[in-house]
């Protein structure tokens, strides 16, 4: 995978896509949450109320689908892109939520995510007021969010990233914090 890419992780409501957002805006290369994509296909293909019924008892298959969508995501940019592209989640995270609904990757799940290779990774800490995406298919609540952002820095720390977190702040700062640290402002 492009050694350029840059993950931006953290629960839900943490303000990754936010922040994604706003580097785009400025003109950075971004790639979309590849689990929000893979929710509206499947919506797509199953409908809500089938998806609503089908994910929790394929929780494997279900993040094995995201995995390959963000696999897939990345690849499109390995050749094209000569500078940072921000990720909005990367390829551990489908690892970490697994790791959460306590479900076994699928073989090919494992294999996918075997190819990962970030340039940096950056954590966000969960916003204070929480909001959550019911029709975006985001059950999370706050508590969940947290718990689930602290199992995703500790899976890319276990693959040997050193993280760096990144606090609460408005959205212009975090950005500033990040590009500070990747030397490009």
């Amino acid at each position: 995978m492009n050694s350029k890419c840059v993950a931006i992780i953290g629960g839900s409501c943490s303000g990754k896509t936010t922040l994604i957002e706003f580097l785009s805006e400025k003109g950075y290369a971004t790639l979309p949450e590849a689990a929000q994509l893979a929710i509206n296909r499947l919506t797509q293909e199953m409908g809500a109320s089938a998806l609503a019924t089908w994910c929790p008892n394929h929780i494997a298959e279900f993040q094995s689908a995201i995995a390959k969508m963000q696999a897939a995501l990345e690849m499109g940019v390995t050749s094209t892109c000569d500078s940072y592209v921000f990720c909005d989640g990367a390829l551990l995270d489908p690892l970490g939520y697994c790791r959460y609904f306590n479900a076994t990757p699928t073989l090919e799940h494992q294999e996918i995510t075997a190819a990962h290779h970030y340039h940096a990774i950056f954590a966000l800490e969960s916003l204070e007021v929480f909001t959550p995406r019911l029709k975006a298919g985001r059950v999370s609540d706050k508590e969940s969010s947290c718990l689930i952002g602290q199992i995703l820095r500790q899976v890319y720390t276990e693959a040997g990233y050193s993280v760096v977190d990144v606090p609460r702040m408005l959205v212009e700062d975090r950005a500033s914090f990040i590009l500070e640290r990747l030397n490009v402002l």
